[in-house]
């Protein structure tokens, strides 16, 4: 991606400049003939990258997801091994 958009950035500058030059026909003609490919093919990478990243962030989601599930189980289950614990420390403690 990072290609394609440093190959459009460089036909753009050349467009700006030769617009500033006053050379517009030869600028109009770089634009169509170079420049706006370009940003096509940009526009291809960047739907690609999103296509990427949605795919990978519900990975990362469903990740997210297992970890609580397991953590939630693991609290779970010391609270009840604590609760029990208390209880038969209780039992000791009462005269």
């Amino acid at each position: 991606m990072e290609q394609v958009i440093a190959v459009w950035r460089e036909q753009n500058v050349k467009v700006i400049e030769l617009t500033k030059a006053g050379r517009y026909a030869e600028a109009n003609t770089v634009y169509r003939q170079k420049a706006l490919p370009r940003f096509r093919e940009m526009g291809v990478a960047v739907e690609e990258y999103l296509k990427y990243r949605d795919a990978r962030l519900a990975s990362l989601d469903q990740e997210q997801d297992a970890l609580i599930s397991s953590t939630r189980l693991l609290l779970i289950a010391f609270s009840i091994i604590s609760l029990l614990l208390a209880g038969r420390f209780q039992r000791r403690l009462e005269p």
